[in-house]
Parts: structure tokens; sequence; C-alpha cells
């Protein structure tokens, strides 16, 4: 019962270790979940659809594999952060993403394994202001996020190089598989911070990504 009432929860950057306790899908009152940086063993997300009220949702670098769960799309509609960079996810970006009409920020770069194109949906959200799809096997184009009339101030793709991924025009990082040399690109991490305290009632007054990229 205790689970339930937890809303914040910051394991990052701590070397944990072992697997995900699959007590974490009766925490249905979570609105923070970071456990990025940590060397998990190796597996898929685990079952969250039980978690609706779900802002900020981070598993970057944890060692997360298999394809991107649906239901992140149907069941966390709430969600304002989506972060799953550098992991091992495979298959294609779900259509379902393209329903969190609160999303702002996501990121799925570093994973190879990811194909397939950038849906059209995914592409329209309204709120969106940071999308990375940089260091994966995405093809296509961006041509609808290129095309809005605010354009999100933070896009990167695979857009460089001697036969590029993705045609974006509006990429604000634009890497290139085939050459490890890119400084522009290489170990560029984005990590939102979980910033909300106590004082705050937990509300979060900013989402910060590096020293230069804030959006209050």
């Amino acid at each position: 019962p205790g689970f339930s009432k937890i809303a914040h929860l910051d394991l990052a950057n701590n070397a944990l270790t072992g697997t995900i306790p699959a007590t974490i899908s009766q925490m249905t009152n979570l609105k923070y979940l970071f456990l990025a940086s940590n060397p998990l063993n190796p597996g898929p997300l685990p079952d969250m659809t039980r978690l609706t009220n779900m802002r900020d949702l981070s598993f970057k670098q944890s060692n997360r594999r298999g394809p991107i769960p649906s239901y992140l799309g149907t069941a966390l509609t709430q969600m304002i952060l989506l972060d799953l960079d550098d992991n091992h996810f495979t298959g294609t970006i779900p259509e379902t993403l393209g329903s969190l009409e609160s999303l702002v920020f996501l990121l799925l770069n570093r994973n190879e394994g990811i194909t397939g194109t950038v849906p059209s949906a995914v592409q329209e959200l309204p709120l969106l202001r940071m999308l990375l799809v940089d260091r994966t096997s995405v093809t296509g184009n961006l041509a609808v996020v290129c095309g809005r009339d605010r354009i999100p101030p933070i896009v990167s793709g695979d857009c460089d190089g001697l036969i590029p991924e993705i045609q974006c025009d509006c990429c604000n990082v634009c890497c290139a598989d085939d050459d490890d040399d890119d400084d522009q690109c290489k170990d560029q991490v984005y990590l939102g911070q979980l910033d909300p305290v106590w004082e705050n009632s937990y509300q979060r007054n900013f989402y910060q990504f590096a020293p230069k990229v804030i959006f209050g």
C-alpha cells in the first residue's frame, strides 16, 4: 500500500545493478521516475501501464532493450518528458506516441536498433520542443516537424555524412553514422534534470538538459 503514495522517485546515477522490481507497477501515484545512467541488467521496460499519472520518465543509459512499448502513448497520456536515450531499443517508433499531446521532450537518440520513420503524428505533437533521433537507424524525413509554424528549438537526426539516413532541414544537430570523429555528435548527452524540490511542492520551475539548454 505504501508504494502507491510515492510521487517522485529519482535513482539516477547511482550505479544500481540487478533488475527493476516488478513492484514498480504498484506505484500508481508516480509523476517523476528517473532511473537513468544505471548499469541495470539488460531487459525491456517494466510494465508501467498503471502509472497513468506519469509526467517525466527517464531510462537513459539503463540497458533497456526490445521494442518501445506502444502503451507509453495510450496509458501514460500526461507525459511531458520521455527519455529513452542511449539504450538498445529495436523496432519502429510506435504511432501511439503521437497521442501524447502534453509531450514536450522526446529523446530516442543513440538507439541504433530503432528503425523505420518518425510518425507524422509524433512530428505534429503541439507542444514538442525537443526531438532527438540521432544515432539511430531511423530513415525518411522530418519534413512535418520542419514545416511547423513553431519549429522545436532542438531537433537532431543522422542527416549528415556521405549518405544521410534522414532528411532534415531544421536539425540543430546533424550526425553521421559513418563519421566516428564527428565532434558535434560524439557523446553529446542531454540529461533531463529532476529538479523539483519539496519547498515548491515538487513542482518543476524549469527543465535543464545542459548548462545552456534550459526550458522554462
